[in-house]
């Protein structure tokens, strides 16, 4: 009787125990802990862009944009995050072709545009991507074009500027000002930018939209650098409300797209055959993390981590190993 009634103790003291870290939920038992086991979300805060609206990460450094018209670029090493500090980011030096010309298929392309130009009008970086060996593309939601240039590093290999060289104009927009000479997209706007590597369609360029179109639809749009459209990817879902998009990109076997205010979450879509249509799951959210109002840029690592970069202040960098 006494070897039962101390063995129901135990039992009842690790219950207690289980109840006050978390019990059966990981995620808020890793958040609280700190610890490095994957699954968990850590976080920290990043200093440098005040308003980042795009990430993507190039070897082991992770790069920013920020919209507000700053024309930056931000960099800082993956290595740096520690959960709970503060990470400091990095400015490169941009420099910029003034005479390349505008390029597409749309009429915008066809005005005589510059790249000297389009870069001293109000910009709105929304989206940033790099793709082997060294090209950057960045897209400005204002009018939807893409710039897009190298990225040079010094002999030990450290990142030391931005040079873009050309600007393409991205399929879908909606320029319903024409008549007044404006030539901003009045549509949603692009969400962000994703360039693979390694790949059959390697050299193609995957435009996320920020919500459904006039006709209802919401696309991933493909691309090349000189923005000729090579078709599109129209998003099925069972969603209760049309997605707003923040950031695309690619785990190494499929699309991802993080959607929604808040913490919001990360949804799944497979390629389709022949750019058919594609179905987009509910997700899983995204980190839960005080003060952040918006994820606004997504990247995956070689190792398959995740990071996303938050807008507003505080600027935060949140990341989860697989």
């Amino acid at each position: 009787m006494l070897r039962l009634l101390a063995l129901a103790t135990l039992v009842s003291g690790s219950c207690l125990v289980a109840a006050a870290c978390g019990g059966d939920d990981p995620v808020s038992e890793g958040a609280r802990s700190g610890t490095s086991e994957p699954g968990h979300w850590k976080h920290c805060r990043l200093e440098g862009p005040a308003q980042p609206g795009g990430l993507t990460i190039f070897g082991g450094d992770l790069i920013a944009v920020a919209g507000g018209g700053d024309r930056a670029v931000y960099t800082w090493p993956a290595a740096d995050l520690v959960h709970g500090g503060v990470v400091r980011a990095r400015k490169l030096e941009v420099d910029v072709r003034p005479e390349a010309a505008l390029l597409g298929g749309e009429r915008f392309a066809q005005r005589g545009y510059r790249m000297k130009h389009l870069w001293a009008l109000p910009l709105d970086f929304q989206g940033v991507a790099v793709q082997a060996p060294d090209l950057i593309y960045v897209g400005d939601r204002s009018r939807r074009v893409v710039y897009w240039g190298r990225l040079i590093q010094d002999a030990a290999g450290r990142l030391t500027q931005v040079r873009l060289t050309g600007l393409s104009v991205a399929p879908g927009a909606e320029r319903s000002k024409l008549q007044q000479g404006d030539w901003r997209d009045q549509g949603p706007g692009l969400a962000g930018l994703l360039a693979l590597s390694g790949r059959r369609r390697m050299e193609d360029l995957y435009v996320l939209d920020r919500a459904a179109g006039p006709d209802g639809t919401l696309r991933v749009r493909r691309m090349d650098r000189y923005g000729s459209a090579l078709g599109s990817i129209p998003v099925r879902h069972s969603l209760d409300a049309e997605p707003a998009c923040n950031a695309i990109s690619w785990d190494g076997t499929r699309y991802v797209i993080h959607y929604g205010a808040g913490r919001g979450r990360l949804a799944t879509m497979r390629e389709p055959e022949a750019m058919r249509s594609a179905k987009l799951s509910a997700g899983a959210p995204g980190p839960a993390v005080e003060g952040v109002g918006a994820w606004t840029g997504m990247t995956h690592g070689e190792d398959g981590t995740v990071y996303l970069v938050s807008g507003g202040d505080p600027v935060v960098v949140a990341w989860r190993a697989p």
